[in-house]
């Protein structure tokens, strides 16, 4: 009897080894694999993301020369500047309408680009030129005008871009756009100082962006916002939020780099993905 307790005993040891030795080590292995099979999901999905956002960002940036090309192209016409300063200093409704007829006939041919709702020329001496989506511009945002103006003159950039703005044209069907401003120039022969004659301004669709951002398919539970400087919405999948101002958060604050990075956001994990206009 004695020989098989000990032969029991030595067999339960034997068994519990046999265990530690083999099972334990196989769920050890297990749960790493899982844990770094996790992982690796993640940050190949986060890679994907973020490839994904740099490949939109490039097309929308190539869509922004577009139009900043054209501005400079119009800005560039001898013949809009100078029969801007010619009507200026006209004082009859002849010289005024022919001025108007003249420059709506060149900015008329730069027209034809995709997502573009409007050119706007507003000069100093309070004419208006314009070619767009309405004829009826007889109704101005003219604070919306002067802040852009301001804003403009002192830029060194060749463009600048505004952000999401009210549409200064208020008759027009798309009240919301993207607004990119440049000031146009003349020398005084008298003083030889360089002077502002006018604001040129390009309107581009908010609902052309909108519709192609929304075609992106991110996945299950994912989507995409565009933030403009200003941190307002340039694109939220609901259409009633754009315009209006994201919600602050302690990410945002490396808003000039691309990254990713997981976060709970309501108690609940989410992985973000930034890219830098």
């Amino acid at each position: 009897m004695r020989w098989l307790r000990l032969y029991s005993k030595i067999a339960n040891k034997f068994i519990v080894y046999l265990i530690f030795l083999s099972v334990i080590p196989l769920l050890i292995l297990g749960i790493s694999s899982y844990h770094i099979s996790q992982s690796t999901l993640q940050a190949e999905a986060q890679r994907y993301t973020l490839q994904l956002l740099r490949d939109q960002r490039d097309y929308l940036a190539l869509q922004l020369e577009q139009v900043e090309a054209l501005i400079a192209n119009i800005s560039g016409v001898e013949a809009i500047l100078e029969a801007i300063s010619v009507a200026g200093a006209a004082s009859d409704t002849y010289t005024q309408l022919a001025t108007q007829a003249h420059i709506g006939y060149i900015l008329n041919n730069y027209l034809n680009l995709k997502g573009l709702v409007s050119i706007d020329i507003f000069s100093v001496n309070g004419n208006h030129y314009h070619v767009g989506d309405t004829l009826d511009v007889s109704q101005v945002d003219a604070t919306t005008v002067q802040r852009i103006f301001q804003a403009a003159i002192p830029s060194d950039r060749l463009v600048l871009w505004t952000g999401v703005e009210r549409n200064v044209n208020l008759n027009s069907s798309e009240k919301q756009v993207l607004t990119a401003a440049k000031v146009l120039w003349r020398v005084n022969r008298k003083t030889l100082d360089r002077e502002p004659i006018a604001l040129l301004l390009a309107s581009y669709s908010i609902n052309n962006l909108y519709d192609q951002f929304h075609r992106i398919d991110l996945g299950e539970n994912a989507y995409l916002q565009v933030i403009d400087q200003h941190n307002r919405l340039i694109y939220h999948p609901d259409r009633t939020l754009i315009g209006t101002l994201s919600n602050p958060s302690s990410w945002r604050a490396r808003l000039d780099e691309d990254w990713s990075l997981t976060a709970t956001i309501n108690g609940e994990p989410y992985t973000i993905s930034h890219v830098a206009v």
